[in-house]
């Protein structure tokens, strides 16, 4: 299946366009924090030196953001008081059509050890936790 590189089409994968905003949005917070990080770096006082003021600032704005986006991300769209029926059940389509688990389901001791046994998982796992030299 072909597919056009538009922001919204029914005959893309669901991940497509999500992709492109993710990416847009992270291009955009990537230069707007390090406007911000260089401005922070410039303060100087006492106790705290500029780079540790990045640190504190950044931890706390994502912090804050944390906190506000608790209240507005739900977990699956059955929860979602804002969907209109039609809206939920074209949005577990779409899930289902994209990574197969639209609907909300326990977790139970198999599915983590299913999980568990496979191999490209550890295999991520040594490449994250691998020890770099110390140069």
């Amino acid at each position: 299946m072909k597919c056009k590189l538009v922001l919204h089409s029914s005959t893309c994968p669901v991940s497509l366009p999500l992709g492109f905003r993710y990416t847009h949005q992270i291009t955009f917070f990537a230069d707007f924090q390090a406007i911000l990080a260089y401005g922070l770096s410039q303060i100087h006082t006492k106790s705290l030196k500029g780079w540790r003021w990045i640190f504190i600032v950044e931890g706390a704005l994502t912090i804050f953001c944390a906190i506000i986006a608790r209240f507005f991300i739900v977990d699956f769209p059955q929860l979602a008081t804002f969907l209109k029926p039609d809206e939920k059940a074209r949005a577990i389509e779409r899930l289902n059509k994209d990574r197969g688990d639209g609907e909300h389901d326990e977790i139970t001791r198999e599915k983590v050890f299913k999980h568990l046994s496979d191999w490209k998982l550890w295999g991520f796992a040594l490449i994250v936790i691998h020890p770099r030299d110390k140069d």
